[in-house]
């Protein structure tokens, strides 16, 4: 899609090593007139400024989202350290005649 409109194979397929696989120019010059004639084309450069604004909080958003899970995840224990500390109190137990866990 180029600005939400047509087929990327359309143009992409003038470059086509096989002539027969490349578009018409009938095809070619239908697609370019539905891009001149699309929203996308037809977008102010403010309004696409906004739009880019959007979109640039919106992934920072994101990321701030992905780091502070990160830092969640790195403040906890690893799966060894909880094994060890389980096996250390398993043996407190035992050693105090605790034989049966429940």
């Amino acid at each position: 899609m180029i600005g939400g409109v047509g087929d990327n194979n359309a143009l992409s397929g003038c470059w086509s090593a096989e002539p027969h696989d490349r578009p018409s120019f009938r095809d070619v010059l239908t697609l370019l007139d539905e891009i001149s004639k699309s929203e996308f084309v037809t977008t102010t450069h403010e309004s696409f400024r906004e739009i880019q604004e959007d979109w640039h909080r919106e992934i920072e958003e994101m990321f701030d989202e992905l780091r502070t899970k990160e830092k969640v995840i790195s403040q906890l224990p690893s799966a060894a350290t909880v094994d060890v500390f389980y096996l250390r109190q398993v043996a407190w137990l035992w050693e105090r005649g605790y034989h049966t866990i429940i």
